[in-house]
């Protein structure tokens, strides 16, 4: 049997030699194949954000891993934001179900599928911040902000290293030169749905 805990935790070493060279709080064993894997812990002064593996599946011989970056955003009213890298498939099942949003800001459109349930905001926020500048530096992840539970306020602010182009399960690692950007990108999406009045609006789920 394919043993999972000890061949997979490349994440873990990564957020090591991060943790080496920039700081902040590593919990766990990069070298010893523990379940649960690392965490790292950063802006423990201020937004406490984490990073750390999360399963994406899971089967008899194993499971497949991605890299996960978290924080936490209070807001004024429910908020739902999926920023997705465009494929030719998502593009098709955008023109059938009608669900993706425009903000007409630089290439993001034809990069990214948008959805949210709050589209003013949505279109205020993406041109008015850096989130927009950094997704475009890449399309290798997912930006996730959803309220938390059954809370009006507290939202999770979440960005996933994406499925890699060609590849048949999400990528399971993340490279030392990637990392930076993923913790860059969920600083400003928190930043940016923080920066500014989120007018009132029934909320969808999608």
């Amino acid at each position: 049997m394919h043993d999972s805990y000890y061949s997979d935790n490349d994440i873990d070493r990564i957020l090591y030699q991060y943790y080496k060279a920039n700081g902040g709080c590593l919990m766990g064993n990069p070298y010893e194949g523990q379940y649960p894997h690392c965490q790292l812990l950063l802006d423990m002064d201020t937004a406490p954000l984490s990073v750390a593996p999360v399963i994406t599946s899971s089967s008899r011989y194993g499971y497949g891993l991605t890299c996960a970056a978290y924080t936490q955003a209070e807001l004024t009213y429910p908020y739902h934001l999926d920023l997705r890298p465009s494929t030719v498939l998502r593009k098709g099942a955008d023109m059938i179900t009608k669900q993706g949003i425009k903000v007409r800001y630089r290439d993001l459109d034809s990069q990214y599928l948008i959805k949210s349930g709050n589209p003013a905001f949505t279109q205020l926020i993406l041109p008015g911040s850096n989130l927009a500048d950094l997704l475009l530096q890449t399309r290798a992840f997912r930006v996730r902000i959803e309220p938390v539970a059954e809370e009006k306020h507290l939202h999770t602010v979440q960005v996933l290293r994406e499925k890699s182009l060609g590849s048949e399960i999400q990528g399971k690692t993340i490279s030392l030169e990637e990392l930076p950007l993923m913790i860059d990108l969920c600083r400003a999406a928190a930043y940016a749905v923080k920066s500014y009045a989120m007018p009132e609006q029934n909320q969808g789920t999608d």
